[in-house]
């Protein structure tokens, strides 16, 4: 957030997003949460992990939804804890 300013970032903001079926609702008994779980849910937290600042990390599963969209994005493999793959995704640096 703020980059293009002369005096630079004043929050150093990476974003991670996937897509696919996800249950949201509250959680727990004593102390109550509204949360969303799935796998897709974790694999958009690792993949917002594994972004810098001013970086769009974005699952592949997602690139024909935004094929062309996204200039000087770059194809990368990233590691998911929980999955014995990489996953496939698209890496997008804000300039």
């Amino acid at each position: 957030m703020g980059y293009g300013s002369p005096s630079g970032s004043w929050l150093a903001l990476g974003v991670g997003l996937n897509a696919g079926v996800a249950y949201v609702g509250n959680v727990g008994s004593a102390v109550v949460d509204f949360t969303a779980l799935s796998d897709t849910v974790n694999v958009a937290s690792r993949l917002q992990g594994a972004a810098d600042a001013g970086q769009l990390v974005v699952a592949a599963d997602l690139l024909d939804d935004l094929n062309g969209q996204l200039p000087g994005a770059q194809e990368q493999t990233v590691e998911v804890r929980g999955h014995g793959e990489p996953v496939p995704a698209l890496v997008v640096t804000a300039g």
